[in-house]
C-alpha cells in the first residue's frame, strides 16, 4: 500500500472532471475572451477545496487556446524575495521568451530592458526611503556609512539645519522620481502591449496567482498592490486563487483592522469574485457516480488490497457525510492516508478490523471530537436527534447492514444506545498516528452537539 500520492494535476491521466468543474472553467474563459480590459478575479474556496489542481487544469486548456497565454505563478514559493514586482515581471517573460521564441525577440528584448529599468527605480526609491524614515530623515543613502562609522557627528544647530535641509531634498527627490516612475510605468505598460500585439488579434495573459494566502502578510499585501498599480494593462488578466477568509484575516493582522473594512480593502483589487464549486455540493445521480469514481480511483492509487478495500462500504460513508460535513477532496486523501497506515502497522489486526478502523480514520480526520467520545466505548445512538437525522441515520443503516458489518458485533444496551466494543480495540491502532495539522476555513466538528455517539 502507499501512504502519499501525488497531487491529482500531476497524475498521469488525471484530469477526470469528477466535480463538474468544466463548465465552471469555460465559463471563466468566455468571460475573458469577450473583455478587452484588465481584469483581476478571484477563485474562492475551502483549503482542499481542490484550488490549484483547478487552476493547473484551466491553465492546460488554455496552452491550447490560440488567444491566450496562460502564465502560472505559485505566489509561496516567490515569499523569499523582497522584490514582488521584479518577480511577477521575470515570470512573465520566461513564459513570453518561450511562448514567442525568435518571433518577437526585439519586443521581448524591449520589454525585460523596460521591466529592468523600472524595477531598478522602485529599489532605489524604496531604498532611499526606508534609510530616511529609520534616521529621522536626516540621512539620505549615500550618507547612512558616514552614520555607522560615527563620522557623522554635528552639533544641535547643524542637526536642526540638516533636518531641514533633508527635508526639502526629500520631498524634491520624491517629485522628480514621481515623474520618472510615471514615466517609466507607461515604458513597461507600452512594451508589453507591443509584445503582445498581433496582426490579426492581441494575444491576452492570464497570469494564474496561486497560494497568496500561504504568504507572509506583506508579500501577500505587496502583490494585491504591484497588481492594481503596475500591471493595470489592456489584455492581461489576473486570477487569483484564494482562500478568502483567510486573506481578510492577513489584512487585518497587518493593518488592524477588522474583518469587514479588511473586505472592503481586498475589493479595492478584485473586479469579479467567484466560488469554486463544492465538492459537498455534488447531489444528483450523476453527481454521485462521480463521487464513487473518485473514489475508486483513489483506492487504486493507494493501491489498497482488495480483502481490506472496502470501496461500497466507504462510498456510502462519504455520502452519509457530505450533507452535514466540510468534507474536501484533501480530507478524503487524509483519511485514506490515515487508514493505509495503521493498516499497514498492525496487518493481522488491520485485517480482522479494518471496516472499524476505516470508520474511525474517517472520524478523526472529519470529527476529531466526535472521534474521541466513540473511541472510548464505542458507542452510539440508535434514534438520533431531528437536528443529525441524515448523518446519524445514515451511519446507523450502514452499521446494521449485514453486508457490510457482523451483527454479532453489535450489542444493544441501556438508553437507546448501541454498542460496538471491536471499535475500541480498532482505536488502539488508528489513536497512534496523526497527521499534521493544514489550515482549514472552517473548523470541523459541526455535528459536536448532535449527540448520536
Amino acid at each position: 500500500m502507499k501512504h502519499r500520492i501525488k497531487p491529482r494535476y500531476e497524475r498521469e491521466g488525471g484530469n477526470y472532471d469528477y466535480f463538474n468543474r468544466n463548465d465552471f472553467a469555460q465559463n471563466l474563459t468566455r468571460l475573458l475572451s469577450n473583455t478587452e480590459d484588465s481584469l483581476v478575479l478571484t477563485i474562492n474556496g475551502d483549503w482542499g477545496e481542490g484550488k490549484t489542481t483547478f487552476i493547473k487544469e484551466w491553465e492546460a486548456q488554455l496552452r491550447i487556446n490560440d488567444d491566450f497565454i496562460p502564465i502560472y505563478y505559485d505566489a509561496f514559493q516567490n515569499d523569499f524575495t523582497s522584490d514582488t514586482f521584479i518577480s511577477i515581471a521575470v515570470t512573465i517573460q520566461k513564459v513570453l521568451e518561450k511562448h514567442f521564441d525568435e518571433e518577437k525577440k526585439k519586443e521581448t528584448s524591449d520589454y525585460k530592458e523596460a521591466a529592468v529599468n523600472l524595477g531598478t527605480e522602485l529599489a532605489k526609491m524604496s531604498a532611499s526611503t526606508a534609510i530616511r524614515v529609520s534616521t529621522g530623515g536626516v540621512l539620505a543613502a549615500d550618507s547612512l556609512m558616514e552614520w555607522i562609522t560615527g563620522k557623522y557627528k554635528e552639533n544641535k544647530e547643524q542637526k536642526e539645519k540638516a533636518i531641514e535641509r533633508s527635508s526639502k531634498e526629500l520631498v524634491d527627490s520624491k517629485f522628480d522620481a514621481y515623474f520618472e516612475k510615471a514615466d517609466l510605468i507607461q515604458e513597461f505598460h507600452n512594451k508589453l502591449k507591443a509584445l503582445l500585439e498581433n496582426r490579426d488579434n492581441n494575444k491576452k495573459i492570464v497570469f494564474f496567482v496561486d497560494e497568496l494566502d500561504r504568504c507572509r502578510p506583506s508579500f501577500a499585501i505587496e502583490v494585491l498592490e504591484k497588481i492594481k498599480h503596475l500591471f493595470d494593462i489592456d489584455h492581461v488578466n489576473f486570477v487569483l486563487a484564494i482562500n478568502r477568509e483567510q486573506l481578510v484575516e492577513i489584512i487585518t493582522n497587518a493593518y488592524g483592522v477588522n474583518a469587514e473594512d479588511a473586505y472592503v480593502y481586498l475589493q479595492k483589487f478584485v473586479h469579479i469574485e467567484t466560488n469554486l464549486p463544492k465538492f459537498k455540493e455534488l447531489r444528483g445521480s450523476d453527481d454521485e457516480g462521480n463521487i464513487q469514481l473518485f473514489i475508486a480511483d483513489l483506492l487504486d492509487l493507494f493501491v489498497i488490497p482488495e480483502h481490506v478495500r472496502h470501496e461500497k462500504l466507504l462510498s456510502e460513508m462519504i455520502k452519509a457525510l457530505l450533507p452535514k460535513t466540510n468534507l474536501t477532496p484533501r480530507s478524503l486523501e487524509r483519511i485514506l492516508t490515515l487508514y493505509t497506515i495503521s493498516l499497514s502497522s498492525n496487518p493481522d489486526k488491520g485485517k480482522k478490523l479494518s471496516k472499524e478502523i476505516l470508520f474511525l480514520s474517517i472520524l478523526k480526520i472529519e470529527m476529531p471530537k466526535l472521534y474521541r467520545r466513540v473511541k472510548k466505548n464505542g458507542r452510539f445512538r440508535k434514534n438520533p436527534s431531528s437536528l443529525d437525522i441524515n448523518l446519524g441515520t445514515g451511519f446507523i443503516k450502514i452499521f446494521t447492514n449485514e453486508n457490510y458489518f457482523d451483527q454479532n458485533r453489535l450489542k444493544n444496551s441501556a438508553n437507546n444506545m448501541i454498542d460496538i466494543p471491536t471499535l475500541v480495540e480498532a482505536a488502539k491502532i488508528v489513536d497512534i498516528y496523526d497527521l499534521p495539522k493544514e489550515k482549514e476555513g472552517k473548523s470541523k466538528d459541526t455535528n459536536e452537539s448532535q449527540g448520536y455517539f
